[in-house]
């Protein structure tokens, strides 16, 4: 069987697109953080921690996902998992030449929509908090030195995560990095992009889910929009996602740019 795997920060649209593969392509499996997905995120913390043996890691995806390594035929089975984006690099050990699908988000909107999701208070919070490798570091974020505003955290992990996803992409057999806007895109280019990298055809009529349907809403409302932040806000996360800001071609707006410079 065919492997795929959309990695990412989370909150980038992972869940509609198992969702939207799985419903409108026969040929495909695409599930969304299937079973023994928690323990792999506390595996895949601890091995990008280099708290867990290179070997070890291996063999817990390996037992997880047997199933899918010894599955016969020529379907392509796509997983959309967050949780994976630390192993990345072992996918290639696991996997017969695996599809890398890494989705990146603008950190202002992913960070907004983090907080709305309850990362930030509640169980999540706790488990953060007191469940080790429940989520990866970002003490080794430089650029977080000296930051203290409430989304400078969230800022990191962008970082964390986004960093180590192109840094070491799996040795997969192609890698694409698409954006989550892109996704979304009316016109259907971000889909269609993800339908070549996958080897199918898109789809874009009669279909039984479509990109304007929402799957999992943020509820809350914790953090507004950026434009309502604090100019140090801005600043802050502007300071620790830059480079990368530029890169992906996000922070270009003259008024985000104003809100930056009128912090100091």
């Amino acid at each position: 069987m065919r492997t795929a795997f959309a990695l990412s920060t989370g909150r980038t649209g992972t869940k509609f697109l198992a969702h939207y593969l799985d419903r409108n392509y026969p040929e495909v499996v695409a599930v969304h953080e299937p079973p023994g997905s928690r323990w792999l995120r506390i595996v895949a913390n601890a091995y990008q921690a280099s708290r867990v043996k290179r070997e070890t890691a291996i063999g817990a995806l390996r037992r997880a996902r047997r199933r899918i390594i010894t599955r016969p035929g020529d379907d392509l089975y796509v997983e959309s998992n967050p949780f994976l984006s630390g192993m990345v690099d072992l996918l290639g050990d696991v996997f017969s030449e695996p599809i890398l699908i890494h989705i990146v988000r603008d950190p202002r909107t992913y960070v907004q929509s983090a907080a709305n999701h309850g990362v930030t208070g509640g169980l999540k919070q706790v488990m953060n908090r007191w469940f080790p490798y429940w989520y990866p570091s970002v003490q080794g974020v430089a650029e977080l030195a000296g930051c203290r505003s409430p989304v400078s955290e969230l800022a990191a992990f962008w970082v964390v995560i986004n960093r180590h996803l192109a840094n070491a992409n799996g040795g997969a057999e192609r890698y694409l990095r698409i954006g989550f806007e892109e996704i979304f895109d009316p016109s259907g280019s971000g889909l269609r992009a993800i339908c070549d990298a996958l080897g199918i055809e898109y789809r874009e009529h009669n279909l039984v889910l479509s990109s304007a349907e929402r799957i999992n809403p943020s509820r809350q409302h914790v953090l507004a929009d950026w434009r309502e932040w604090p100019a140090q806000w801005c600043r802050d996360l502007h300071h620790i996602c830059s480079p990368l800001m530029q890169e992906y071609d996000y922070g270009r707006e003259p008024d985000w740019l104003d809100r930056i410079a009128s912090a100091g």
